[in-house]
């Protein structure tokens, strides 16, 4: 059996992942890594973002398990806490995932659950709805692992 190289197996699994993010997700990724720990304030300060134009960026590489908040640093111009980040390990991003993973599969029993107790048309519609943002939130996480 020949030797594994654990450094090739972990820059195969990043760039997988990266080379799945979208442009924007990609740019904001690199710009956090590149200025970690950072708020998403300062990286639109630094950089002339609009600061709508990057936010949305956080949320999503913090939901799929690329980024993690690791404190608050005050906002110099408006005297708020600011949420900061850094880009996670391999190991804790796997950990992210599949913790979020179990929590939209409890999320989707409990759901079918209630959907199955003979509930009103207009009750089981929006657990109906629900359950198929679950559901694709579910298959995007399992596009990651």
């Amino acid at each position: 059996m020949g030797q594994v190289d654990t450094y090739q197996v972990r820059n195969d699994s990043y760039y997988k992942i990266y080379d799945s993010l979208s442009n924007k997700r990609k740019e904001t990724y690199d710009l956090i890594s590149k200025n970690e720990p950072c708020t998403a304030q300062e990286l639109s300060g630094n950089y002339r973002l609009p600061i709508n134009s990057i936010i949305g960026r956080f949320t999503e590489l913090k939901y799929r398990g690329l980024i993690i908040p690791i404190g608050i640093k005050t906002n110099y111009n408006t005297g708020f806490g600011n949420t900061f980040y850094r880009v996670t390990t391999e190991a804790e991003g796997i950990e992210i995932r599949k913790k979020r993973f179990v929590e939209l599969r409890d999320m989707k029993d409990n759901l079918i659950n209630d959907f199955n107790l003979g509930l009103s048309t207009l009750t089981k519609y929006v657990i109906q709805k629900e359950l198929n943002k679950i559901n694709i939130k579910i298959k995007s996480l399992e596009e990651w692992n």
